[in-house]
């Protein structure tokens, strides 16, 4: 018999016992569908998580000033950022840098240029600038709303030029295209080159924050008292082993200022990976017991299943008497047996992912109230059709096997 006729007798099987067969179903619907729920709870926390964390949930390393009483002060510029960059070529655009400067917010705008080309200030409001590398907004994942990036020409010409953010678009040029517009930083004038959205606020912060970017060449030459760097960051990727590159990162920190330990240095080379670390592995073991609790139900409906299909064994001796008397092989019984239990399991498996996903857009439609979010993934879905074809096998081998062992007397005693 090839595998296509068992799956048909299994399909006639379980029509011919349609109650039966639909509460064997609905017990691995209920048993899959919790497994799911609680696995997406999980992975909503989990995203969450990481979410809310943002910038800290990259894998990076910080270098900054520290406090060291009696060690040298070092500072930060552009020859350390090359220095590192020569010593570690692969993460050349991964070093990433600002320096700072605040600026009463003024602007001017084609009507007020057409006006002898007065500023207009807004008392009492104060907006932030950097100066940043070609590659900051790509590091930190910025996309914009209006205009482009910086591009080289204008770092080695070192332009006035500044990109800006949504709030400060909206105060001065919203409803306008302000590609070309003026702003001034610190009485001095710069081009409007593009607008960068605004990173996702938490829930009820309605705080504005006013800031614009300008290419570093431009910051040391127009600003020079603001041009030394405070800290640096740099990108690694997402699988690098971030203590290791600490170590090598470190060791190249003192050979360059010429300091023989990090007890003797006045910088620090940290990350946040081992709190990221620890805090995704809390959120691991959470996942773990959520996967437990929905797993309860699902050795219910697997138990179901099984003692279903021992019934249906013992009201089909006659059919397997029959079967092993025209040359059934031990083999052929277990496999009928297995794959009608594997068949039901598939149903019940199959109907529980639907539910899930309604499931999924209720909890995050209603359960933000709760901070409650779930997010199906296609792991989750894949593991669910693992977990549901192993539940028919493993619930379903008991059964299959005991048909396989009955013995031609045994199938005449029950007549």
């Amino acid at each position: 018999m090839n595998i296509f006729q068992y799956f048909k007798e299994a399909r006639i099987t379980i029509k011919g016992n349609a109650l039966r067969s639909f509460l064997s179903i609905l017990g691995i619907v209920i048993g899959i569908f919790a497994v799911i729920v609680m696995l997406a709870i999980g992975k909503g926390a989990e995203k969450q998580l990481m979410d809310q964390l943002g910038e800290l949930a990259k894998n990076q390393i910080q270098i900054y000033q520290g406090w060291n009483d009696g060690a040298k002060p070092t500072r930060f510029n552009l020859d350390l950022v090359n220095y590192l960059e020569q010593v570690f070529p692969e993460l050349e655009g991964k070093v990433s840098y600002q320096s700072y400067g605040s600026s009463e917010l003024k602007s001017t705008t084609s009507s007020s240029s057409s006006q002898g080309g007065r500023y207009t200030s807004m008392e009492n409001n104060w907006m932030q600038y950097y100066g940043v590398p070609i590659s900051w907004f790509e590091n930190n994942d910025r996309e914009l709303s209006h205009g482009s990036f910086f591009i080289e020409q204008q770092y080695d010409r070192s332009d006035a030029v500044v990109i800006i953010n949504q709030d400060l678009y909206e105060r001065l040029f919203e409803g306008k295209n302000p590609i070309g517009e003026k702003i001034e930083l610190n009485k001095k004038l710069f081009a409007v080159v593009g607008v960068v959205k605004n990173l996702p606020r938490e829930s009820g912060y309605e705080w504005k924050n006013y800031e614009a970017w300008i290419p570093y060449p431009t910051m040391a030459a127009k600003f020079p008292q603001n041009a030394e760097l405070s800290s640096l960051t740099i990108y690694l990727p997402a699988m690098e082993d971030n203590k290791h590159r600490q170590d090598r990162i470190s060791y190249v920190m003192l050979k360059y200022y010429n300091i023989y330990s990090l007890e003797e240095a006045s910088f620090e080379v940290d990350s946040f990976s081992k709190y990221i670390d620890e805090m995704k592995e809390q959120q691991k073991m959470m996942n773990y017991l959520l996967l437990a609790i929905g797993s309860i139900s699902l050795l219910v409906g697997g138990i179901g299943v099984m003692n279903i299909m021992l019934v249906s064994v013992t009201e089909r001796t006659k059919e397997i008497w029959i079967r092993k008397a025209v040359g059934a092989l031990k083999r052929d019984i277990i496999l009928q047996f297995l794959i009608e239990a594997i068949v039901i399991t598939l149903i019940g498996g199959i109907l529980a992912i639907i539910l899930s996903y309604w499931a999924e857009f209720l909890i995050n439609r209603y359960g933000e109230a709760m901070n409650l979010h779930a997010l199906i993934t296609p792991d989750t879905v894949g593991l669910a059709l693992i977990i549901t074809s192993l539940t028919g096998i493993l619930f379903g081998i008991l059964p299959a096997r005991r048909a396989a062992r009955m013995q031609v007397i045994d199938a005449l005693r029950y007549e």
